[in-house]
């Protein structure tokens, strides 16, 4: 072996581990599979809470990334555009012929709930609910941020159509919604025909 070859040896040896101690590193930081599970005898609770069964046992989910309107909070009065939101969830999923979930990385939230995003005949229910100004991309903790960038970009749309509620300047605060901010002449107007992925 020639004397150049030793110190080429030794560097490639030193780059491997570099390479294998990168990626032991942070597995957690790793996606799950995204695989779908399919879910059954749902019950709308609001536009972004359901129950229902899945692998037979009953579950609270909560859809991950989005928040709309509050219909049932105990210290908020029903807030505007909260009926349309629930509506549009229940009429998406009772015309379903599949309705399934899929995890990001953690799958509950501190109440116990789910975590997931809906597919009703595999198309997003957040991005058809954010497609309609029926909601806002909010609670985004990581690592359950997968479609973060996706949600941001429908959102933007319906911004610049005044959607839903995007309507008023100021209802859509960054805690949440805000009624007091809607001028008392404009109620709320909301698109008869609402629009779903691809439409």
């Amino acid at each position: 072996m020639s004397q150049k070859t030793i110190p080429t040896m030794v560097l490639f040896i030193f780059f491997l581990l570099i390479m294998i101690g990168c990626r032991n590193t942070s597995p957690s930081l790793q996606y799950e599979s995204s695989e779908k599970v399919a879910i059954s005898s749902v019950f709308v609770i609001d536009g972004d809470t359901i129950q229902a069964k899945v692998k037979e046992k009953a579950e609270t989910i909560r859809f991950l990334l989005i928040d709309t309107p509050e219909t049932n909070h105990p210290q908020l009065a029903k807030q505007p555009l909260a009926e349309e939101a629930k509506r549009f969830t229940h009429l998406q999923i009772k015309k379903a012929q599949k309705i399934e979930l899929e995890y990001d990385q953690s799958k509950r939230d501190k109440y116990g709930r789910l975590l997931a995003y809906i597919y009703v005949d595999g198309e997003c229910l957040q991005e058809s609910l954010l497609r309609n100004g029926l909601a806002r991309v909010a609670y985004v903790y990581e690592p359950n941020t997968r479609y973060e960038q996706e949600f941001l970009s429908i959102q933007k749309e319906a911004q610049k159509k005044k959607a839903g509620i995007w309507q008023w300047d100021r209802y859509v605060q960054p805690n949440g919604f805000d009624a007091q901010q809607i001028p008392k002449n404009q109620p709320p107007t909301i698109n008869r025909r609402p629009k779903t992925q691809g439409t």
